[in-house]
Parts: structure tokens; C-alpha cells; sequence
């Protein structure tokens, strides 16, 4: 499974949709890709936890990342 990057995510909707949505794409990607997560473990399953503490079910996951631990 392909899981499109943060920066490819702000270019593509840009791209597709104008710079309106491009700023929009850029503040999430701001808020919710940096590298300033924690990988959790939650009864067997791993949580990714964001500064903003958004919380990403490990189907979510780039496999990059999980790797990482």
C-alpha cells in the first residue's frame, strides 16, 4: 500500500486544486508531519501520536515509520 507523503500531499493538492487548498494541505501538513511523533503501543497495535496529539491507527502508518522503532 502506497502512502503519499506529506510534501507530495501539499503539491498535489495545489497541482489539483488550486492555492487555496494548497495553503490549506500545507497548515495540516505543518501541524500533523512533523517529526515530532511517538510511536505507541496499545495492546499489540501501534499508535502514532502527533504534537497536536492526533492519534494514527497503525493501518495509517507508513511502513517507513514503523520501521523506524
Amino acid at each position: 500500500m502506497f502512502k503519499e507523503s506529506c510534501s507530495n500531499y501539499v503539491y498535489r493538492e495545489t497541482k489539483e486544486e488550486g492555492l487555496k487548498k494548497g495553503i490549506t494541505a500545507l497548515k495540516f501538513r505543518y501541524h500533523n508531519c512533523r517529526p515530532n511523533y511517538y510511536l505507541s503501543d496499545d495492546n499489540g497495535k501501534v499508535l502514532l501520536i502527533t504534537v497536536e496529539n492526533e492519534v494514527i491507527e497503525e493501518k495509517f502508518i507508513d511502513e517507513r515509520i514503523l520501521h523506524k522503532k
